[in-house]
């Protein structure tokens, strides 16, 4: 947004709700615990090197190795799950930080087909290039030079006329996990347009963003807000769920799936495809 030698300690790994959490917790016990003979896909990928704790996006929640790779495997898994695919899938993942969902897919053996990684901050790529992309040459990471205030402010380029690097509807699932959540609404406005361009006719979009019922349209580190002190350059900037939308729709989305509040410091979890058109 770190190679790997581990004990293991159930209790520092995320607590997820009921079958789930007991799912990923067996299944990284069997990792750590199968010997070096019996090596498999899933072992290659937890042996490479995990990206540093300053390169971890998410501040605490994901310093710890165990908690960065439960919460990887967790998300591949809902990745794979909303994909509803039953072939190997493209993933574009938009601010792919060091890596996190790639890791996850990895480890999970997940049917990907192509994977493209971009984020506006030059050593996260330049990790995820070094580290990931030299073994699994079907998941690469470029960086993209476009403003933004709090994570890429020298730049010059805005989001508002920019194109994303690749083609029309070439991608099954496009994926921005605490994206929107560090932007303003022109600068949504424009990835949204870029999320339509590129995905395929049925393809998914997986976004999270701080949006809640009966707040104003846009607020910027809002006091108080789910409890936290939200401080510097878009930290936290809140939408309305009817704001939202709102820009999505415009943008030729059309909303699938929502789950609330869920998510990194309270984001919620929004799904959309791609809008049916009445002509």
């Amino acid at each position: 947004m770190r190679g790997l030698t581990l004990g293991w300690a159930s209790d520092s790994v995320p607590r997820m709700p009921g079958s789930t959490s007991a799912r990923i917790e067996a299944r990284l016990r069997r990792l750590f615990a199968r010997p070096a003979a019996a090596a498999s896909p899933i072992d290659q990928a937890m042996n490479l090197p995990l990206p540093p704790n300053r390169l971890r996006a998410g501040g605490v929640h994901f310093r710890a190795d165990r908690d960065f790779l439960a919460s990887a495997v967790a998300e591949a898994d809902r990745v794979v799950r909303d994909a509803r695919s039953t072939r190997p899938f493209s993933l574009l993942d938009i601010g792919c930080g060091a890596g996190r969902l790639a890791y996850g897919l990895l480890a999970c053996g997940s049917p990907i087909a192509r994977y493209e990684g971009i984020d506006v901050m030059p050593e996260t790529i330049a990790w995820c290039k070094a580290t990931i992309s030299g073994r699994y040459p079907t998941f690469r990471f470029a960086t993209i030079d476009v403003y933004n205030e709090r994570y890429n402010p020298d730049s010059s380029r805005q989001a508002a006329g920019t194109s994303l690097p690749f083609e029309d509807g070439s991608f099954d699932v496009i994926y921005a996990y605490s994206v929107f959540s560090h932007m303003l609404t022109d600068d949504v406005r424009a990835y949204l347009g870029e999320v339509t361009r590129v995905m395929a006719s049925d393809g998914v979009a997986i976004v999270t963003a701080f949006v809640e019922d009966g707040v104003p349209d846009e607020a910027v580190n809002p006091p108080g807000y789910q409890g936290l002190e939200w401080r510097g350059a878009l930290h936290c900037v809140r939408f309305s769920r009817e704001h939202f939308e709102a820009m999505a729709g415009a943008a030729g989305l059309q909303l699938t799936g929502f789950e609330h509040g869920g998510e990194t410091d309270g984001q919620s979890r929004i799904l959309f495809g791609r809008a049916v058109s009445s002509g």
